[in-house]
């Protein structure tokens, strides 16, 4: 086929407008957009190139690759039939299944190959007899009569499926009702029977690659490490910067020590997320923690946007994705975890409750994305990604979110991050905790005055520190945590910030913070970026 140029007249050979002719008028895409008359009005409608009969088209090779995708829709129905009929049967051998399935799959494959090669052989003797290309109405009419012969997975499918589409036009109430049920029963044994192929195939590739015995194993030893490493951790970190650990962060210890060199690629591979800093536990001694820490040691993967609240304890794979444990008030545990890219312009948004709670909802985000793949290819590309995010769900629920079996954006949808309390806005998305504010904060006129070097912020400024001293350090707050936001390499600002930082910290009884912004200010061009 010649590929057709716009103002092409068409006559449209297969699909809801075969018959119809036409004018293309886009032919850029991947499907041409056509202007047909329909009730004698123009409309413009879409179809695939292999629909559109082209001047010096030759129309049998439509027909041919009609023929081609008749066999490849067929078989993908035969294979899909094949766990249709086992879904309710029990799953005691799931990856012995996938292996039942992966012979029939070549069984069936060589078949339909066969099968296809002859009708092939059998429609070129048949159509290419003493007929000429250009007699398209006479090759069309012969296809028509004859399409059962050369599309024989349509035939059967049509055959097996009349019954249902006479029941919905039958006058019998109770022929309606079957074929009633039978259509709304259809999605879900779909669903059902690709959920199982889906199970099958990743028993059988955990059976490969993850020996039971060597899991358990690394399970064991990774509970082991966690319980050694813990309580020196929490000093450390309580030395370092003033800051109390909460428990899940033990958890996250055995979680990922537990994992298996397997399981953890698969997690690098699936989310990207890596422990940092004060959980880098190659860093952790079996001994005493450091008793005389620097205290520049708290800088560690600190990035130069970093809040002083922000304690990064993972790290991303892209745009300098950070995820740090939040810490409104620092002689109490971080309830909440957060997340933002470094080096993007995006906000700081809450991921989980706890470690091992983010890395799930960021792998629910992936495995969203490998839902969601648009092209045939893209989604058998995905398959391999598809078994990763189940390694890693497996052993994430070994420890938590076990009663929640959602996935991808049900998952999203089920469980949403909620903050455990009221906050105040600020620029960075996430807000500060503190006594009731006295006025409403607009944070995008905060932001453009910010950014603009309008007069009006020196006069916030100064407002917020009278009010700090008088008791009131809740707008000091949240305009040191815009102003720290958007410093962008300004002294200026970063000045302010840390002024503003400073007062309302030690007016609210969180020295620790006070001493990490200050830290923090001293080393801020030498962080990272």
């Amino acid at each position: 086929m010649k590929e057709p140029a716009d103002g092409t007249a068409i006559r449209i050979i297969e699909g809801v407008w075969s018959g119809n002719s036409g004018v293309i008028r886009d032919s850029s895409g991947e499907m041409l957009s056509v202007e047909v008359v329909i009730f004698g009005r123009p409309a413009v409608v879409s179809l695939p190139r292999e629909h559109a009969l082209v001047p010096g088209d030759d129309i049998r090779d439509s027909f041919r690759k009609e023929i081609v995708r008749d066999f490849r829709d067929g078989l993908q129905r035969e294979l899909d039939q094949w766990w249709t009929d086992r879904i309710s049967l029990p799953e005691s051998d799931l990856a012995g299944e996938w292996g039942a399935f992966e012979a029939f799959c070549e069984m069936a494959t060589a078949e339909n190959a066969s099968w296809l090669q002859n009708l092939l052989a059998a429609f070129d003797e048949s159509f290419g007899s003493g007929i000429r290309a250009e007699d398209s109405s006479a090759l069309a009419a012969m296809w028509s009569t004859e399409a059962g012969r050369w599309k024989p997975h349509r035939a059967r499918w049509l055959e097996m499926t009349e019954w249902v589409r006479e029941g919905l036009h039958n006058g019998d109430a109770g022929e309606q009702r079957r074929a009633r049920s039978e259509v709304a029963a259809a999605p879900d044994r779909a669903a059902r029977a690709v959920e199982r192929r889906d199970r099958a195939a990743y028993a059988s590739w955990r059976r490969i690659h993850l020996l039971p015995q060597a899991v358990r194993d690394h399970r064991d030893r990774g509970k082991e490490k966690a319980a050694a490493s813990w309580a020196i951790l929490k000093e450390r970190v309580r030395r370092t910067h003033g800051l109390i650990l909460p428990e899940h962060v033990s958890t996250f210890l055995a979680f990922w020590s537990g994992l298996t060199t397997f399981e953890r690629h698969a997690l690098r591979r699936s989310t990207g997320v890596s422990p940092v800093g004060i959980l880098n536990l190659e860093d952790l001694s079996a001994g005493q923690p450091d008793a005389g820490a620097a205290p520049e040691s708290c800088l560690d993967w600190r990035s130069y946007r970093d809040p002083p609240e922000f304690l990064t304890v993972m790290a991303g794979a892209t745009d300098g994705l950070r995820f740090g444990l939040w810490f409104d008030k620092p002689q109490e545990p971080s309830q909440l975890v957060a997340s933002y890219f470094a080096r993007d312009g995006g906000d700081i948004t809450w991921c989980g409750a706890t470690l091992i709670e983010a890395v799930r909802h960021e792998l629910e985000w992936t495995q969203f994305h490998l839902d969601h793949q648009s092209k045939q290819e893209e989604r058998e590309a995905a398959t391999e990604g598809r078994l990763r995010v189940s390694l890693v769900r497996e052993a994430i629920m070994e420890l938590e979110t076990g009663d929640r079996p959602e996935k991808g954006a049900a998952y999203h949808e089920r469980y949403p991050i909620v903050t455990p309390h009221p906050r105040v806005a600020t620029v960075n998305g996430v807000g500060v905790v503190g006594p009731a504010a006295t006025v409403f904060r607009d944070v995008e006129i905060i932001r453009r005055a910010i950014e603009t070097g309008a007069p009006e912020v020196d006069a916030w400024l100064e407002g917020a520190l009278l009010e700090c001293a008088a008791g009131r350090p809740t707008e000091a707050l949240a305009l040191g945590h815009d102003l720290h936001w958007l410093s962008g390499l300004h002294p200026e600002r970063e000045a302010a910030a840390l002024r503003l930082l400073d007062a309302a910290y030690r007016q609210l009884g969180r020295g620790p913070l006070a001493d990490l912004a200050e830290i923090h200010h001293r080393h801020r061009h030498e962080l990272l970026q």
